[in-house]
C-alpha cells in the first residue's frame, strides 16, 4: 500500500490563474486561448466526481475551519463562509495546450477498496462537510507545503520526515473570452443557494495570475505552539471522514508566527501521537470575538463604564488559555492595558474619549486569530483521482 505519491500537490484553495498560451494542436487558429488556475489551498480531500467522470470533487470536513471560493489566486485574501453541503463550479474548458515544467503534486494517498462506500459517505455526511465540484484539469502544480510525521506505528526520530501540498495549483485552458466562473450549491439545510458569479481576477499578491480560489482556512482563535494541535485536528478529521483508522501522526513545533520548525516533541503525554476518534468541535471563532469587540466599543460611548470593563475583563479570561503556552505579547498587552485604562477613567470618574473609541483593542481585533489559509493539515489523494 503507498500512502506517499511522488507527486506534490498546493492544499486548501483553488485559484483560477490567468496566462494568456498559444495556440495548442487541436484548438482553432481563429480563435485566442488562456491558461486560467483554481487555487485550491486548505486540507482539502480530492476525489474522482462519481456523478461525472470529467470531474473531480475537493472534500474537506467543516471542523474548526471555514471553506469559501473567491475571486484571484491570493488565498490569504479569504473572505465569507460557505454552508455545509454540496457545491460545483462550472466554467467551459477546452483542450489543454503544452506547458512549462511545474513541481508535482506531494500527495497522502488513502485508498478506500476496504471500505467500498466510502466517497457515498463521506458526501453524504451533512452538516460535517463541504464539497466542491470542479473540472478536472489540464495539469497539476504543488504551490505551497508543509512537513510532519506520519506512520502506521507510533513515532519516534527515526519516522522520517514527509512533506505533503497543502496547496495545489490546478491549472486549465479556457477561451481568452471566458471571463467568469459559476458556483452552484445544494445546501445540507434544504435552504436556497443563489449561484454565484466570480470573476478570474488578478490579485496584489502571489500568485497574481487571473484566478478564482477555493480555500479552507482556520478561522479559530489561538494556537498550540508545541504540538500545532489545530492542525493535528483537522487531519483526524479529515481521515475519520474516509473511515481511516491506526494511524500516528506528528506536527512540529511552531514559532512565534505559527510557522512550522523541524522540531519535534516525542512525549505522548505533551503531543499524542494517535489519531483522535472525537475531535472537539467547540472552539472560539475569531468571528465571535470581534463581535464581542464591537460590544465593547458600542459600550464605551456609555458614561457608566462597568459594562466595558465586564465585557472587558470577561474578553481577556476567554482569549489568553486559547494559546499554549501563552497568548502573544501584543495581544496580552493590548487586554491588560486597555483594561488598566477602562478602571483608571473610572476611578477618576471621566467617560472614555468617543474620536478614540474605534480603535479600542485594535491590536487585539487584528490579531484574534493566526488568520492563515495554509493550515498545516496535508491534502489527501482518495482513490488516486490526482494522478
Amino acid at each position: 500500500m503507498t500512502h506517499h505519491s511522488s507527486r506534490i500537490f498546493p492544499s486548501l484553495i483553488m485559484s483560477l490563474v490567468g496566462l494568456i498560451v498559444l495556440g495548442s494542436p487541436g484548438q482553432s487558429l481563429a480563435q485566442s486561448y488562456k491558461e486560467v488556475e483554481l487555487e485550491v489551498a486548505g486540507p482539502w480531500s480530492y476525489v474522482t466526481d462519481p456523478s461525472d467522470a470529467t470531474r473531480i470533487i475537493v472534500i474537506s470536513p467543516n471542523l474548526n475551519h471555514l471553506m469559501t471560493v473567491i475571486s484571484g489566486g491570493d488565498a490569504n485574501g479569504y473572505t465569507g463562509q460557505l454552508e455545509a453541503g454540496i457545491y460545483s463550479l462550472k466554467f467551459q474548458t477546452d483542450p489543454c495546450a503544452k506547458h512549462r515544467p511545474v513541481t508535482p503534486p506531494k500527495m497522502y494517498d488513502i485508498p478506500t477498496t476496504a471500505v467500498p462506500t466510502a466517497t457515498s459517505d463521506a458526501l453524504g455526511a451533512k452538516n460535517k462537510r463541504v464539497a466542491i465540484s470542479l473540472p478536472k484539469p489540464c495539469y497539476y502544480e504543488s504551490y505551497l507545503e508543509s512537513h510532519l510525521k506520519i506512520s502506521t506505528a507510533p513515532i519516534d526520530e527515526r519516522t522520517p520526515e514527509g512533506n505533503y501540498t497543502i496547496w495545489m495549483a490546478m491549472h486549465y485552458t479556457i477561451l481568452t473570452a471566458t471571463t467568469s466562473a459559476t458556483l452552484y450549491g445544494t445546501l445540507d439545510s434544504g435552504n436556497p443557494f443563489q449561484p454565484v458569479t466570480l470573476p478570474f481576477n488578478n490579485s496584489t499578491m502571489p500568485p497574481k495570475s487571473s484566478a478564482i480560489s477555493v480555500i479552507a482556512y482556520y478561522a479559530n482563535v489561538g494556537e498550540d505552539y508545541p504540538c500545532d494541535g489545530h492542525s493535528a485536528e483537522h487531519f483526524d478529521a479529515a481521515m475519520s471522514l474516509w473511515d481511516q483508522t491506526g494511524m500516528y501522526r506528528l506536527f512540529p513545533e511552531l514559532d512565534s508566527k505559527a510557522s512550522q520548525s523541524h522540531r519535534y516533541n516525542y512525549n505522548t503525554v505533551a503531543c499524542p501521537q494517535a489519531m483522535s476518534k472525537h475531535m472537539d468541535a467547540k472552539m472560539v471563532t475569531a468571528e465571535s470575538l470581534r463581535q464581542t469587540i464591537l460590544k465593547i466599543r458600542s459600550a464605551l460611548s456609555q458614561p457608566n463604564l462597568d459594562p466595558a470593563i465586564k465585557l472587558t475583563q470577561d474578553l481577556k479570561e476567554t482569549m489568553f488559555p486559547l494559546w499554549n503556552p501563552s497568548p502573544p505579547i501584543a495581544v496580552r498587552n493590548d487586554l491588560d492595558q486597555s483594561l488598566e485604562m477602562l478602571k483608571d477613567l473610572k476611578r477618576r470618574s471621566e467617560s472614555f474619549p468617543k474620536p478614540s473609541i474605534s480603535q479600542f483593542l485594535s491590536v487585539t481585533e487584528y490579531l484574534r486569530a493566526p488568520g492563515r489559509a495554509d493550515c498545516h493539515a496535508v491534502q489527501l489523494n482518495i482513490d488516486s483521482a490526482v494522478p
